[in-house]
């Protein structure tokens, strides 16, 4: 039955999605949940509905039109216009025409134009300059518009890194938190939906994030934040950006910048010191964008048909470098000598082994670990010189490649300067807009984004550990909407989507090394001295996450006005994929003081020295780990909606959906997961009832037959009564 419901409800969905297409006579794919409307009611002088009356809407970049016809009640819908100003004219034989100029249309809104028209000859045209109301009048949604003037308004800050559009989500009511993380009224982290002209912004590991990998600034023209009660149309999250890419017009426009902040340029502060070197801060942001009628001299002229956009974003940052004082081994340590530990002022106690005063300091030898009366002692090493003849052979050619102190300090003897993360990070995308005939029209884009996090290394020498995160991220989307009828649109959306981001650790080691806990090519063991900054990195540059690998997204909705009814039909498909390789643990090697202490003394935390324990070549714990096959998380999501936005009157909007949801639970196809099961016995606890419980056939048995395997790919079962009744109205109480 499950397999049947899991076929049903992916497979069955996508036979419904080719029904609609084929009904439809076309397929399609369109522009989605970015595009806006106008809609309104036409008069007569008394206040009398008006059928047959024609309404042309233009949008006055592009020159391109729609005509509708109002029907019985009055009323029009011009359905799926890009975000733009529109002029809208309405003519009927016996009234004179009226034109409604400089309407703007938003993302995902109506905009709500009422027209009462005059007696008169259609020859005599009156002009009137709209101003659409700055709320939702057909929806009870809760939302923010953030249009092109006030994104360009807005103060910005540049520091530290590219600038981002949604860095003003937070504007809107009830939003709190940052780009990375916001919360929309009270939902928890990463609980929102990005949508790009219709398509979403994918993340397989959690999503709720773009991870620095949104569309550049420039690239948007305007985006709205809903934060509740929005449409069955939209789903799988607490609230939703819908953000507009530009999109070319009839002239050809563009705009270069470049945003630079350097220190060179700043004035002295308040307590500025010719001795004291200024913090280097050198950010530079620049790029630019142009658009326009796509124009191939004398092979294609694109005025009103076909138009570009294209926009590229460099990013630069090289900041100061962080000053901190660390502790590293002294010349004397290297030799053997840590005298300078040994405090005779300070006693501690009688060793056991020999009756001598323990001093504060002291280190013992490991070699001579015995027990004497019951308790574990070790003989102190004379003066704290540990002859030359024990370093551990293995140990010296690691000691050989570190850096010395600054000082002869035993504490905090090195002032470091950490380099400053140097960033490099470049963004381009390109969209394309053509109308294949005044009902059909092809829109496309394409995004790519690459962008290092780099964490510097604390000291230098070969025993450095520094790394960079590298990610990349690409997605081509593809639209086409066709108008069946003036009342009946078709919409079809398709996205591919790939990020991927690796982790590169530096330095190798060498072929020249030769260690037999190194190999040449990959990264130097870790060695971890209780007291110092860790030498090596212990890690493989193995480790990969990709949030999409790939995640392919598609979409049907169906429009229809029907009278006072807006109709909305669709369904929603997610196929989520992620592939994490985790690091490989090549050694890490672990000297603490306790190798070198007196285990019987109650101040055994203030004997012995974890370098002197490196020196001996004891370690107080070794690990490593086994290499691990990359795994594929494969995850799903199906939708099916209903919507209908019923208009009552003019004034009153009622507004009833319904959503069904089915998240398909992780899978893949090696049976690499597990999960806790309470009622699986635990072998490791006397068969008490809570154990993991493997996906697949993987731990034998199936738990139904006294084993720890689900026998099934997916570690939960799929859920298919997630229903979701949406209610709303929006009322009008003045016009």
């Amino acid at each position: 039955m499950n397999r049947f419901r899991e076929v049903w409800g992916g497979a069955i969905t996508a036979v419904l999605v080719a029904v609609i297409v084929v009904c439809v006579n076309q397929t399609v794919l369109a522009q989605g949940n970015s595009a806006g409307s106008i809609q309104g009611s036409v008069t007569d002088p008394s206040g009398a509905a008006l059928s047959g009356v024609s309404v042309t809407v233009t949008n006055k970049q592009t020159n391109i039109s729609q005509v509708i016809t109002t029907g019985n009640d009055g009323t029009y819908i011009a359905l799926n216009l890009p975000v733009s100003t529109y002029t809208v004219k309405v003519e009927k034989a016996g009234f004179g025409t009226k034109v409604s100029d400089n309407i703007q249309v938003n993302p995902g809104k109506a905009s709500i134009i009422d027209i009462q028209m005059s007696v008169g000859s259609v020859t005599e045209t009156v002009t009137v300059q709209e101003s659409v109301a700055p709320i939702t009048q057909d929806k009870p949604d809760r939302s923010v518009v953030l249009a092109s003037d006030i994104l360009t308004r807005l103060p910005l800050q540049v520091s530290g890194g590219a600038r981002q559009v949604d860095t003003f989500l937070t504007l809107a009511p009830g939003v709190t938190g940052d780009t990375f993380s916001a919360r929309i009224n009270g939902a928890p982290d990463f609980s929102q939906d990005f949508y790009y002209d219709g398509i979403p912004y994918m993340n397989a590991d959690g999503g709720g994030r773009q991870e620095g990998l949104g569309a550049p600034f420039e690239a948007v023209d305007e985006y709205s934040v809903n934060t509740n009660a929005y449409s069955a149309q939209y789903g799988r999250g607490s609230g939703l950006l819908n953000f507009h890419i530009r999109g070319g017009t009839n002239k050809l426009h563009g705009g270069a910048w470049e945003y630079l902040r350097n220190d060179a340029l700043d004035a002295p502060g308040f307590h500025f010191s010719p001795n004291v070197p200024p913090n280097i801060e050198k950010q530079h942001e620049f790029g630019y964008k142009i658009g326009g009628p796509v124009y191939l001299p004398k092979i294609y002229n694109g005025k009103d048909r076909t138009f570009f956009f294209f926009n590229m974003d460099w990013f630069r940052f090289r900041g100061g470098g962080s000053h901190a004082e660390i502790t590293l081994p002294t010349d004397a340590m290297k030799r053997g000598d840590f005298s300078a530990l040994l405090n005779t002022g300070v006693p501690l106690g009688t060793n056991p082994c020999d009756g001598s005063t323990v001093y504060q300091g002291q280190i013992f030898d490991p070699a001579t670990t015995q027990t004497v009366g019951g308790q574990v002692c070790r003989t102190a090493f004379l003066g704290n010189m540990i002859p030359a003849g024990r370093e551990s052979a293995l140990s010296k050619q690691y000691i050989d490649l570190m850096p010395t102190a600054g000082s002869q300090a035993v504490v905090n003897n090195t002032v470091v300067a950490s380099p400053g993360a140097k960033q490099n990070n470049f963004f381009y995308l390109m969209k394309i807009d053509h109308n294949i005939s005044h009902n059909l029209v092809l829109h496309g884009s394409y995004y790519v984004g690459r962008y290092n996090i780099p964490t510097p290394a604390v000291i230098s020498g070969d025993l450095r550990s520094g790394n960079n995160f590298n990610v990349h991220g690409w997605e081509p989307r593809l639209s086409l909407d066709h108008t069946i009828a003036p009342h009946l649109l078709n919409q079809v959306l398709f996205s591919v989507q790939y990020t991927e981001g690796v982790r590169i650790f530096f330095p190798l080691v060498p072929s020249s090394f030769n260690s037999p806990i190194a190999k040449p090519g990959l990264p130097y063991p870790a060695l971890v001295v209780s007291g110092m900054p860790t030498f090596g990195t212990g890690l493989d540059n193995n480790q990969n996450s990709g949030g999409c690998w790939p995640c392919t997204f598609f979409a049907d909705n169906l429009k229809w006005v029907k009278g006072k009814h807006t109709l909305g039909f669709g369904t929603e498909l997610r196929w989520e994929d992620e592939r994490d390789a985790f690091a490989v643990n090549i050694g890490t090697y672990n000297f603490g003081s306790g190798t070198t202490s007196l285990p019987s003394s109650t101040s055994s935390g203030q004997l012995g020295y974890g370098f002197a324990g490196l020196f001996l070549g004891t370690p107080s714990q070794v690990s490593r780990t086994g290499a691990a096959p990359p795994r594929l998380v494969k995850t799903g999501y199906r939708a099916l909606y209903a919507q209908d936005d019923f208009r009552v009157s003019p004034k009153l909007t009622l507004n009833l959906g319904v959503r069904w949801d089915v998240s398909l639970p992780s899978w893949n196809s090696q049976g690499y997961f597990s999960t806790f099961d309470p009622t699986v016995p635990n072998p490791s606890a006397g068969n008490l009832p809570g154990s993991l419980a493997f996906a697949g056939h993987s731990d034998g048995s199936c738990i139904s037959a006294g084993g720890a395997s689900l026998c099934r790919p997916k570690i939960a079962n799929t859920y298919y009564n997630d229903w979701q009744p949406r209610l709303g109205f929006a009322y009008r109480l003045t016009d």
